[in-house]
């Protein structure tokens, strides 16, 4: 009886989210245009590059250098550059501690000092620099849809890199964030893996993982959530409930880091 009540509560709580999302959409007709503004310069060609060969691919995403553009808006001006940067690399370095044998990328949405570059690049297997992609730069520039660059610039790889990519595993960790413990490393059923927040009905994008769902589906899957998300909705509202993927939750992910730079967490 219990668990039905608190069905029924999600089930209204989350027809609540819908209505308010619709309405908005409807008080921002602008943003439509805008958004499908930002589809048309959403045509990637595939790149031809060395195939990688490794069976586990570490995705790092960062928006390093948030101010680096007047055009684009800045969620937490109180985290700098300089902390943000320090932060990445020691992502980067947890990756090698725990996972010796992964292909780690860094998806970089913005510009920095060459010579701040040149360090990633020593530290990772592939820097790539989406920071001048005219989709990119737009999905930055969309008020209140922090997830907008994160979904624009993972697609936009994905869709270059798809004939490249023979993995097992793909995994995303936030620039932001350190591994403490390597929670996915013996994990390897079909589907998404996350840890969930029953209390919010959603999951955490800090750090989760993929594993044998090939790249086309993937970007179907970031493909499919860009249009609400663009208009504010949470990606961690919507991945898990999009597409017929199978779902894993996890109670921890070995994580440690600053949530917007000030909250101190161990997740």
């Amino acid at each position: 009886m219990l668990k039905q009540k608190s069905n029924l509560i999600k089930k209204v709580k989350r027809a609540l989210i819908d209505i308010k999302f619709y309405l908005k959409i409807v008080k921002n007709i602008n943003q439509i245009v805008f958004f499908y503004a930002l589809k048309k310069t959403m045509a990637w060609e595939p790149k031809k590059i060395q195939k990688i060969k490794n069976k586990d691919i570490f995705i790092v995403t960062s928006c390093t250098n948030p101010s680096d553009n007047i055009l684009n808006f800045n969620y937490n001006e109180h985290h700098s550059f300089k902390n943000r940067y320090s932060e990445l690399l020691l992502t980067i370095r947890s990756i090698r501690q725990f996972y010796p044998n992964a292909f780690v990328i860094n998806l970089e949405n913005s510009s920095m000092p060459l010579k701040n570059v040149k360090r990633i690049i020593n530290l990772s297997d592939f820097f790539y620099d989406v920071s001048r992609d005219s989709a990119v730069q737009l999905s930055r520039q969309i008020k209140n849809a922090k997830g907008a660059p994160y979904s624009v610039k993972i697609i936009k790889f994905l869709a270059e890199h798809k004939a490249v990519i023979n993995h097992k595993r793909i995994f995303f960790l936030s620039g932001r964030y350190v591994l403490n413990d390597s929670v996915f490393k013996t994990q390897f059923s079909k589907g998404l893996h996350f840890k969930y927040y029953p209390m919010h009905d959603q999951v955490s994008l800090r750090h989760y993982m993929i594993c044998d769902i090939c790249v086309e589906q993937i970007i179907q899957l970031f493909s499919k959530t860009l249009f609400p998300v663009a208009f504010g909705r949470s990606q961690e509202d919507l991945i898990f409930r999009t597409g017929k993927m199978p779902i894993h939750f996890y109670p921890k992910l070995g994580i440690h880091g600053y949530v917007n730079g000030v909250q101190e967490i161990y997740e």
